[in-house]
């Protein structure tokens, strides 16, 4: 499995604590996951240090599959280059795989993606 790093706003989410959950809400009709979470710069590339955390939303809509891991199950940690990371398949009608990790949980999700800051 080949994934590589999305860039955001504030760069690449490096570390495995840069994201805590604050709130996730999952609706099945229609198949949407949003992930509320705060963002600590100092677990970015580039670095901010001395900086408070930032809220960031990532939002999965028109979503195909959703698997939700404990941190330290997730099958394929082996291949992550960050923690939030574009999986290099090819999906029906512009889907991406995405894997998202946070301080708990680790969210493999096929769909559409947004990120609101």
């Amino acid at each position: 499995m080949n994934t590589k790093e999305i860039q955001t706003k504030y760069g690449i989410i490096y570390t495995r604590n840069a994201l805590i959950l604050s709130d996730v809400k999952l609706e099945c009709v229609p198949f949407t996951l949003t992930i509320c979470t705060f963002l600590s710069l100092s677990g970015c590339i580039p670095e901010v240090l001395n900086c408070p955390d930032v809220k960031v939303t990532f939002i999965f809509s028109d979503i195909d599959s959703l698997f939700i891991y404990k941190i330290d199950e997730y099958p394929n940690e082996k291949y992550s280059k960050s923690s939030f990371d574009l999986v290099d398949e090819v999906h029906s009608k512009g889907k991406k795989r995405v894997i998202l990790s946070t301080y708990d949980h680790i969210f493999d999700v096929i769909g559409r993606y947004e990120v609101k800051y």
